[in-house]
C-alpha cells in the first residue's frame, strides 16, 4: 500500500493531525471572510481564554484539578488515582474536561502563535505525561480483554475520553516545546523541559493497547480507532508509526479490526453498519473523520473513493425517521439521538479531498437545505463534554469546506415511502400528509433479526400516530439489569406473537439470535415509488426456530391506509401455528399512555385478576439465569397487574389514552376484529428508558391476546386508529371475510367527514389463490388487494401482489410486467 509517509515534510513538520502548515492560511482566510467561521473563533477563543492563566497560582490551579495522587510524599511524580471500569466523575470529569480544554488551548497557539496559549496546552500535557509514565498498567486478565491503563478495565471508553486526546495537544505544541519552551511541574514545584521520552511512550502505550485490547467484529475497534491513529501519529520514529498507522488502514489483529474490514460492511450506497443505530452512527462517524483525517496528509490513499458508502450511510439514517424526527428504536437502541450535522461537514470535505462529484453533489445540497431551514447554524461551537466520545468541537472551525458550489437545494428531503434495512430484517412503510405532516402522517415499521446489540423479538412492529411513536417495541435499557436482560432483549418486549410460551433464541450475539424477518411481498417495493397515495402493505414471515416446545411459523401482515389527509389506520394480520398439541398463540401489544379500555359491544367487559398467567417457560432460570449467556424467555414474568376476560369471538375495542403529550389526550384504538376466539389480558409492562420524555418513566399499558388452537388458517386481525383531544375514530364497525373457516380478509367501515366509506381489504397467503364471493359480487386472485367506497359508489381498486379484481361491473387487471395495478374511478 502507499505510505502514508511518503516525504521527509510529512515526517517532520508539525502540528501535523488536525491542521497542516499548508491548510493554516486557509483557516486564517476562512475566519476572515466569513462570518460563520469569525463567530466559531471568537467563540473558541473566549472559551480558551477563560482556560488559559495569568499567573504561576493559576497555573498550579489548572494542574491540580487533574485526578492524580498528589497527597502522596514520594520522589516519584504522582501517578494517577485508578478509576473504575465507568469511571468516577469526580476523577473521569476534570481530566476529560482539562485535556478538551488544552486542546482549545493548542488550537489557539497553533493559528495566533500566543505562548500564553501553549503554557496551559503543554502544563496539561506534561502532567498527564509524567503521570501516566508513574501509573502501572495492569497485566491481570480482565473482561472481554478489556484492559487500560488509567480505567484498568475499560481501555473502550478510556480509549476515547483520554487517550485520543493526548497525542493532539502533544501535536499542537510540538514546536513550543521542541524550541525550549518550559512547562510547569506541580510535583517539584519549578519550571522544567518537556519530558519527549516520556511522551512517546504514552504514544506508543495507547497505540499497542489498541491493538491488543477488546474484541472485534463488533463497534469497538472502530470506537478505539481515534486512539489508535492520533497517538500513531504522534509518534515520531516514521517506521514504528507507520506501523500501527497500516494496522489501522489494512491488518487485523485478534483485538482491533481494520479499516478495511470494516468497509466490507458498507457494500451498497446506503448500508449502514451492522448494529442498533446509536451504534451504528457511530461507527460511521468515526470512521468518516479518521478517513478525512488521513486523506488530508496523504491524498494518494483516495480513501473517501475507497469506501464511499461509509459517506452514503447519513443520507440512509434520514430515511429511517418518523415524521416527528424519531428514529425505528431496532435493538439496543435510543428513539431520539442528538443530529451531528458536522457529518455532513466531513461527508462534503471528503467529496471534496477526493473530487467525488456525485458526493459532492448530494451533500452541498444537504448542507445548504439545512442552513436554509435553520437546522444547522455554521457559526455555533459545540461545547465540551463528558461523553463517552472524542472532542471535535475545534474541528468544525478547521475544517469545513467555505465553497459549497452552485448546487441547487433539494427541498425537502426525498424521503422515501418504503425502506429496508436488511440486518436487522426492518421494514419500514410511510405515508406522509401535507396538511400537519407531523400530526397527520403514517407509519408503521416492521422487523427482526441477528445482529450486535440485537434483541430475540421476532416479527416485531411499531405504529405512528399523531406526532408520537405509540405503539413501540422495548429499545434500549439498563445494561447490567435484570429487566434489560430478561425484557427488553427477549420477545415479550416487543408487539409480536409468543408461540406456547416458549418463544426463545439461541446461538449468536450473547444467545440471542433468531432467523431474521424475510420479506414475502409488498407493495410498493423499496425505493420505489407506490402506485397509490392511498394504499401499502408488506407481509413478512419469521420461523420460531428456537422455540423451547417446538418451532413455530409466524406471518404478518400489515398495511397503511390512507382515508384522508387528516384520516387513516393500519391494519395487522398475524397468523401463527406449531405443529404440537395444545398450541396457542399470544399477540402482545404495548402502547404509550397511561390506561388502557377494553369494550364489547359498547360496555366494558370485565376481568379477573391473573398473576400467574405470564410464567417463564423454565421458572428455575429466574434464579439461575447469567449475565449475557442465559436468559428468562420469554421474558413476560415482568409483566404486572395482570387481568384477563373471558374467552370471546366478539369484536373488542382497545382505547390505549396518554395524558403526558402537549397534545394531549392522545388516543390509539383497536379494534379486534371478530370470529377469532380469545382471552384479551391486560397488564402493565416495564418503562422504556430509551423513550422521549415524559413516557421513559413511566410504566407502559399493554393488551396480550390468546388463542388456542391454530392461528394461521383464520389469524389475527387487528386495524389500530390514532386520535386526539374531541376527535372521534373514523372506523365505525368491522368485520371478517371468510370462506369454508378460512380468513380472506376483512371488511372496515369509516366515517370521513360526512362520507361512509367502506372497505374490502382482502388477503390471502399467496398470490395465486383465488376468492369469489358472489353475493358481495367479489373476485381476486392475489395476496392484497382493496375495494374502497364512499356512500356506496365504487371509488377505486387496489391491487397490491395479485393479477385481477373485480367488484361488480368493475375489473382491474395487472400488467404481466409488474405484480400490482391501482384505478380510481
Amino acid at each position: 500500500m502507499t505510505s502514508l509517509y511518503s516525504t521527509k515534510l510529512l515526517a517532520t513538520e508539525r502540528p501535523l493531525i488536525w491542521l497542516t502548515a499548508k491548510e493554516k492560511p486557509i483557516v486564517l482566510k476562512k475566519i476572515e471572510t466569513e462570518q460563520w467561521a469569525k463567530e466559531r473563533f471568537l467563540a473558541l477563543k473566549k472559551r480558551a481564554d477563560d482556560f488559559v492563566p495569568t499567573s504561576v497560582d493559576e497555573r498550579v490551579e489548572n494542574i491540580k484539578r487533574l485526578p492524580l495522587s498528589w497527597q502522596e510524599k514520594t520522589n516519584k511524580f504522582p501517578a494517577f488515582i485508578v478509576q473504575k471500569n465507568v469511571g468516577n466523575n469526580e476523577l473521569r470529569n476534570p481530566l476529560q474536561l482539562s485535556l478538551q480544554a488544552a486542546i482549545d488551548c493548542g488550537v489557539m497557539y497553533a493559528l495566533i502563535g500566543e505562548d500564553k496559549y501553549a503554557h496551559c496546552a503543554a502544563d496539561i500535557l506534561y502532567t498527564v505525561v509524567q503521570g501516566l509514565n508513574s501509573t502501572e498498567i495492569g497485566i491481570q486478565p480482565v473482561h472481554l480483554n478489556n484492559r487500560g491503563w488509567i480505567i484498568p478495565k475499560n481501555h473502550l471508553l478510556e480509549s476515547r475520553i483520554y487517550a485520543a486526546q493526548i497525542p493532539l495537544i502533544y501535536d499542537f505544541v510540538y514546536n513550543y516545546l521542541k524550541k525550549g519552551g518550559k512547562v510547569y511541574d506541580a510535583h517539584q514545584n519549578k519550571f522544567t523541559v518537556f519530558d519527549f521520552s516520556a511522551a512517546q511512550h504514552v504514544f506508543t502505550t495507547y497505540a499497542q493497547l489498541a491493538l491488543d485490547s477488546g474484541l472485534i467484529d463488533n463497534n469497538w475497534p472502530i470506537l478505539e480507532s481515534s486512539s489508535l491513529v492520533h497517538n500513531a501519529l504522534a509518534i515520531d520514529d516514521e517506521h514504528l508509526r507507520q506501523h500501527y498507522l497500516e494496522h489501522y488502514l489494512t491488518l487485523d489483529t485478534a483485538h482491533q479490526d481494520s479499516l478495511a474490514k470494516v468497509a466490507k460492511n458498507y457494500v451498497k450506497a446506503g448500508d449502514i453498519w451492522p448494529e442498533s443505530l446509536g451504534y451504528a452512527m457511530h461507527v460511521g462517524y468515526f470512521s468518516l473523520y479518521l478517513m478525512n483525517l488521513i486523506d488530508r496528509i496523504e491524498p494518494s490513499l483516495q480513501l473517501g473513493n475507497k469506501y464511499p458508502n461509509i459517506s452514503s450511510a447519513l443520507l440512509t439514517y434520514e430515511q429511517l425517521r418518523f415524521p416527528n424526527g424519531d428514529y425505528p428504536a431496532f435493538g439496543d437502541s435510543h428513539r431520539s439521538h442528538q443530529d451531528n450535522y458536522f457529518e455532513y461537514e466531513l461527508a462534503y470535505k471528503s467529496a471534496v479531498l477526493n473530487n467525488n462529484k456525485a458526493l459532492i453533489a448530494k451533500f452541498a445540497s444537504r448542507l445548504k437545505q439545512l442552513i436554509k431551514t435553520g437546522q444547522y447554524d455554521r457559526s455555533t461551537l459545540l461545547p465540551r463534554h463528558t461523553s463517552a466520545k472524542p472532542y471535535f468541537a475545534p474541528l468544525a472551525l478547521l475544517w469545513p469546506e467555505t465553497d459549497l458550489g452552485e448546487q441547487k437545494i433539494d427541498t425537502p428531503l426525498n424521503v422515501y415511502n418504503t425502506v429496508h434495512i436488511p440486518f436487522a430484517g426492518l421494514f419500514i412503510q410511510r405515508n406522509l400528509s401535507s396538511d400537519d405532516p407531523v400530526k397527520n402522517s403514517l407509519m408503521a415499521t416492521i422487523g427482526g433479526g441477528s445482529y450486535v446489540h440485537g434483541h430475540a423479538s421476532g416479527i416485531d412492529m411499531e405504529l405512528y400516530g399523531q406526532g408520537h411513536v405509540l405503539g413501540l417495541e422495548s429499545g434500549k435499557g439498563g445494561y447490567p439489569t435484570n429487566v434489560h436482560q430478561n425484557y427488553n432483549r427477549l420477545f415479550a418486549g416487543h408487539n409480536t406473537v409468543i408461540s406456547n410460551g416458549a418463544s426463545a433464541s439461541k446461538g449468536g450475539w450473547l444467545q440471542l439470535a433468531t432467523n431474521p424477518v424475510e420479506k414475502v411481498v409488498m407493495e410498493p417495493e423499496i425505493n420505489a415509488n407506490p402506485i397509490s397515495d392511498k394504499y401499502s402493505f408488506i407481509t413478512t414471515r419469521f420461523y420460531d426456530e428456537y422455540n423451547l416446545v417446538k418451532p413455530a411459523y409466524h406471518q404478518r401482515t400489515t398495511a397503511v391506509i390512507r382515508l384522508s389527509d387528516q384520516l387513516g389506520y393500519y391494519l395487522d394480520i398475524f397468523r401463527a401455528r406449531s405443529e404440537v398439541e395444545n398450541q396457542y398463540h399470544d399477540y402482545l401489544y404495548r402502547n404509550l399512555g397511561d390506561s388502557l379500555d377494553v369494550a364489547t359491544d359498547g360496555q366494558t367487559i370485565k376481568f379477573h385478576s391473573d398473576k400467574n398467567r405470564f410464567q417463564p417457560f423454565d421458572p428455575s432460570m429466574i434464579d439461575k439465569w447469567t449475565h449475557d449467556r442465559n436468559f428468562v424467555h420469554p421474558g413476560w414474568h415482568f409483566l404486572k397487574n395482570v387481568n384477563t376476560s373471558s374467552k370471546t369471538a366478539k369484536t373488542l375495542t382497545a382505547t390505549f389514552t396518554a395524558h403526558k403529550f402537549l397534545n394531549s389526550p392522545v388516543m390509539m384504538q383497536s379494534t379486534i376484529v371478530a370470529g377469532l376466539e380469545l382471552a384479551l389480558s391486560t397488564a402493565i409492562a416495564p418503562k422504556i428508558k430509551s423513550e422521549d420524555p415524559p413516557y421513559n418513566k413511566h410504566e407502559i399499558p399493554m393488551m396480550v391476546l390468546r388463542h388456542e388452537g391454530d392461528a394461521w388458517l383464520n389469524p389475527f386481525v387487528l386495524t389500530f386508529e390514532s386520535y386526539q383531544g374531541v376527535e372521534q375514530p373514523a372506523i365505525q364497525s368491522t368485520s371478517r371475510l371468510m370462506h369454508n373457516d378460512v380468513f380472506k380478509g376483512v371488511k372496515v367501515v369509516s366515517k370521513v367527514g360526512i362520507s361512509n366509506v367502506t372497505q374490502y381489504i382482502l388477503i390471502q397467503e399467496n398470490s395465486s389463490q383465488h376468492y369469489e364471493n358472489k353475493e358481495l359480487g367479489i373476485s381476486f386472485i392475489g395476496s392484497f388487494g382493496i375495494i374502497t367506497l364512499k356512500n356506496n359508489k365504487l371509488t377505486d381498486l387496489y391491487i397490491g401482489s395479485g393479477t385481477q379484481l373485480s367488484f361488480r361491473d368493475s375489473l382491474l387487471k395487472v400488467e404481466s410486467t409488474s405484480s400490482s395495478a391501482y384505478k380510481t374511478y
